[in-house]
Parts: structure tokens; sequence; C-alpha cells
């Protein structure tokens, strides 16, 4: 008898705690909401670095998705199906990205998703309405890029590596590729 009663209680409890709390509503972090300006349809033109002075055009659609209230962006990344060679080859490996606000680490986390099954993890930052991302990688050094808003309202998004043996100097960045897009429908 006593076993059912403690089972029973341990069943109540659980259904409390399953059950919302009154006047609670989960928060977006502030942090998140500066970057609402991404949330639309995109589409427009870019280059993208393909070898000494090869810089190949094309046309990239970027979709961006607020889900759970605001607290996760998705952006999806693809190539019009006319691109072909580098172009193709970037949207396919930018694919998706996941975005959201770590509060307990007080950082952002970005992870990217490719084509291929293999996937990125980004640190990043925002300041002054740009979302900048990168990664280090052993081989290739530094990449990174930036996701920002025009004074016309398009977004922009700018690639550059900093290569790990860059003859340059720590401050040499090559530019990897640019994006400008126009919103297709508002959010």
């Amino acid at each position: 008898m006593r076993r059912i009663s403690m089972a029973a209680a341990l069943l109540v409890g659980l259904a409390l705690l399953a059950q919302p709390c009154s006047g609670w509503e989960p928060k977006v972090p502030a942090e998140m909401e500066q970057l609402g300006f991404l949330v639309g349809q995109w589409q427009g033109t870019g280059w993208v670095w393909a070898g000494p002075d090869e810089r190949p055009s094309c046309d990239v659609i970027i979709d961006v998705e607020s889900l759970l209230g605001g607290a996760v962006l998705v952006v999806q990344l693809r190539a019009t199906p006319e691109a072909e060679g580098a172009c193709r080859a970037l949207a396919q490996s930018e694919a998706l990205r996941v975005i959201n606000y770590d509060q307990w680490s007080k950082s952002y986390r970005v992870r990217s998703f490719m084509a291929n099954g293999q996937s990125v993890d980004w640190e990043a930052e925002v300041d002054e309405g740009v979302l900048t991302c990168w990664y280090d990688d052993v081989r290739a050094g530094r990449t990174r890029f930036a996701l920002a808003q025009t004074p016309e309202g398009d977004l922009r998004e700018f690639g550059d590596a900093q290569p790990a043996l860059s003859v340059a100097g720590e401050d040499h960045w090559m530019p990897h590729h640019e994006l400008i897009l126009k919103r297709r429908v508002a959010p």
C-alpha cells in the first residue's frame, strides 16, 4: 500500500511540474532581437573567390526563419539553379546555419551544416548591428563572415580568410565572397 501511495504522489508531482507556471512566459534574449533584421527571404547576386583575379558572380537566395519565439534563427543559403563552379560550391558549403544566444555562456552560437554532411561551429559576436562569425583551422587559418543590413535595407554578407602562414602579417585578410541581397518577402 505504501508503494502505491508513493507512486501516486510521484505521478501527481510530475503532473504538476508538467503544467506551465501561471504568469510565466519564455523571454527571448535581447541579444537575439538585435538580429531581427535578418528574418525574411532574400535574393541577390554576389561573387566568390575562385583563384587569383577570378571572382565569378552568381545569384543566391537566403531564407532566414525565426523559430521558438525568436530564440533561434535558421538561415538557409542556396545558389539559384543556374549557379555553377565556385558559386555552387559556396551554396553547398554553407547550406544551413542555426543561430542562437546561449544565456549561460553569454555568447552567440552559430553552427553551419553542409550538404556533404560536415558541420562547423563558429564563434560569433554582434557589434553595432553586424553579426560576425569566425573559426580557426590549423591548416587554413582563420575564416570569418559577417552579416549586416546596408543603409538601403539590403542584406550584405562578406567573407574573408586569414591564412595560417600569412607572409603579409596578422592583419592581412583575403576576401573570400560577398553577397548583396534584396528582400523578396517581408517577414
